[in-house]
């Protein structure tokens, strides 16, 4: 009988493999100051902002969106937009992540849609999309749901756990970014596997950027605009420093 890919002589060799390979993607992707004018494949950029579709999101409910802004005169006025700076200017393509927390429930019941023609569905899982995400993410008119879940969660709490949010457009709006970063990372790290580079802009007017891609309303949030191209022989201004581990792991 062969060998099952799972068996564990097997199985070491290739994620010890795969792992070094994620490790030199890892360590390659750096924030790119500057880019060279050689353009990038349009089949290329499809496939890295696809692998943004496929990042971990909270709830499955992708409370964000990608523009990749293409016309040459939204380019220009979104690398104003980002200030000037010369990751912006340089950049052969600019992609505004945008992260909605407008959308939840239009997506929740389209992804609900889809899960009643799977079959096996956990009957838990169903009943979270049908009843539980209603309640854990309405705010209801006003916020008032969302207060007084606050309650609830709050004296409840005293007991036993509880979800703690989110409980106001405040939490709605931080839920959101968080999920629209997970997406970021995915593609900033696949155009690193592609052999381009990228560069995460959080310096810019978000306002200005909003209008540029038509993103505009008080439930949507501009975490960063991505800068994509190949890197410059300047590119980078010094070799990557980071904190001491034990600075930044604790192990408790």
């Amino acid at each position: 009988m062969p060998a099952s890919p799972l068996t564990p002589e097997l199985s070491a060799l290739e994620f010890e493999n795969r792992y070094a390979e994620f490790d030199r993607v890892v360590r390659r992707r750096r924030s790119i100051r500057r880019f060279t004018k050689r353009p990038i494949a349009e089949s290329d950029m499809r496939d890295v902002i696809d692998a943004g579709l496929l990042a971990p999101n909270s709830s499955n409910l992708q409370a964000f969106e990608f523009y990749w802004v293409r016309s040459p005169e939204k380019k220009k006025a979104l690398a104003t937009a980002c200030l000037s700076q010369s990751a912006a200017r340089t950049a052969q393509e600019l992609v505004v992540c945008v992260a909605r927390w407008d959308q939840w429930d239009d997506t929740r019941k389209e992804y609900l849609t889809w899960l009643e023609t799977q079959p096996n569905v956990p009957k838990p899982v169903m009943l979270y999309y049908r009843r539980l995400a209603q309640t854990l993410y309405s705010q209801g008119p006003f916020g008032v749901v969302g207060a007084a879940r606050k309650v609830v969660a709050t004296l409840t709490g005293i007991a036993q756990p509880v979800p703690r949010g989110p409980m106001d457009e405040a939490d709605m709006r931080v839920w959101a970014v968080k999920s629209a970063a997970l997406a970021c990372e995915n593609v900033m790290l696949a155009a690193v596997a592609k052999g381009f580079d990228s560069c995460p802009m959080e310096g810019m007017d978000a306002v200005r950027v909003g209008r540029i891609v038509g993103a505009r309303g008080d439930r949507w949030d501009i975490p960063m605009v991505l800068g994509f191209g190949y890197r410059a022989d300047n590119a980078i201004w010094a070799t990557q420093w980071r904190r001491e581990r034990d600075k930044l792991v604790h192990e408790i």
